[in-house]
């Protein structure tokens, strides 16, 4: 805070490293530095256990890994499990699921971010910004590109710029994207092929 001020979100990534006692007793550091939110505290497994014994939720939690499924999506509305989504392309089971639980956390009013995963080649990256720029996200994560990879999969750059800032490539073919068929081939591995 003494970096950055009050004006910038900080957020924590928890990777459910937190128990019941050493969450309880950081959430005074969380409260004090004004944490935006808290991504995946706990355990999946233990999430519904540990989180019944906070009776005030301080900070809002979002969930991540708890969060795979639509069935999932709709346990943590019913029984109040956390308060944002965390909404991957990737892990969500593609645009469609992606874009139904958007619609459950609309209507059940808990916010929702369009997260990312780490090592996305361009073509995750573009889909992501794609639909990110019309889901009205609380935060749209992703578009590292090589800021993460040696290489990436498109001949274009696709990567954040300064202050994270990231256009779309509308109105053009293919996302925008040339792919570099020379990387493919040389690091991808078919798994089908087109009959003729």
């Amino acid at each position: 805070r003494n970096t950055l001020g009050y004006d910038i979100e900080i957020r924590i990534d928890g990777n459910s490293i937190y128990d019941y006692e050493s969450f309880k007793n950081n959430i005074s550091v969380f409260k004090k530095y004004k944490i935006k939110w808290i991504e995946q505290p706990f355990l999946k497994e233990k999430h519904s256990e540990i989180i019944a014994n906070f009776k005030q939720r301080d900070i809002p939690l979002m969930a991540d890994e708890s969060l795979c499924s639509l069935q999932d999506a709709k346990l943590i509305i019913e029984n109040k499990l956390f308060d944002l989504f965390n909404i991957r392309i990737s892990k969500n089971g593609g645009i469609y699921n992606s874009l139904k639980m958007i619609d459950l956390a609309k209507i059940s009013n808990i916010g929702y971010q369009l997260g990312a995963q780490v090592g996305e080649t361009a073509i995750l990256s573009n889909v992501g910004r794609f639909l990110g720029y019309n889901i009205k996200p609380l935060a749209l994560e992703g578009s590292a590109g090589t800021f993460l990879l040696k290489k990436d999969i498109s001949k274009e750059k696709v990567r954040f710029k300064r202050g994270g800032a990231a256009k779309i490539f509308d109105g053009v073919k293919n996302f925008g994207l040339t792919i570099n068929y020379d990387f493919l081939n040389k690091y991808g591995k078919k798994v089908f092929q087109k009959k003729v």
